[in-house]
């Protein structure tokens, strides 16, 4: 009965082990899922319908600057926790400091709903840091752009207009 027992357990185990590898080979450090799987979801999914929307922090060069690299990962992971927790959507990390999520068949206004709700998510976010060469701790303000598309390409345009945009706002 005891062989029995220990056979389960490592059966068990064995189980969650392979559970935590598929997640690790998914998903990267910030919990969403990662470039390939988004690329495989678009394919079979999205490609005859639907929306992309692509996301990239601003700033973060100035960041990683004025702060360290700790402090720009840090706000990449606020991102990342912003996009997961403001929409139940499909949500990955693009690669470096940019993000994707995909919409079905819905209309361009609630595609623009859910921007302006990841726009107010992001502007909430605030990190508290000190500069590398020495003062006192600032406040740094979470601040992406974004843009949308049928596809990956034209979402990527729209978002490096916006980009523009807020360069040139700032």
């Amino acid at each position: 009965m005891n062989s029995w027992i220990a056979v389960f357990g490592a059966l068990i185990m064995i189980i969650a082990l392979e559970n935590i590898l598929i997640w690790k080979v998914a998903h990267d450090r910030t919990g969403l899922w990662m470039r390939w799987v988004f690329d495989i979801v678009y394919r079979r999914f999205y490609k005859k319908g639907g929306w992309v929307i692509m996301i990239d922090l601003n700033f973060l060069k100035s960041i990683n600057d004025r702060y360290g690299h700790g402090t720009g990962d840090l706000m990449i992971q606020e991102i990342a926790n912003a996009i997961r927790q403001s929409t139940s959507l499909f949500s990955a990390r693009w690669g470096g400091d940019e993000f994707a999520v995909l919409l079905g068949k819905v209309s361009p206004e609630e595609v623009e709903g859910v921007i302006k709700q990841l726009r107010i998510v992001i502007s909430e976010i605030v990190i508290y840091a000190c500069p590398i060469k020495g003062g006192r701790g600032e406040k740094v303000h979470g601040s992406a752009a974004i843009g949308y598309g049928h596809d990956q390409q034209s979402a990527d345009v729209a978002m490096y207009r916006d980009k523009a945009d807020c360069k040139n706002n700032r």
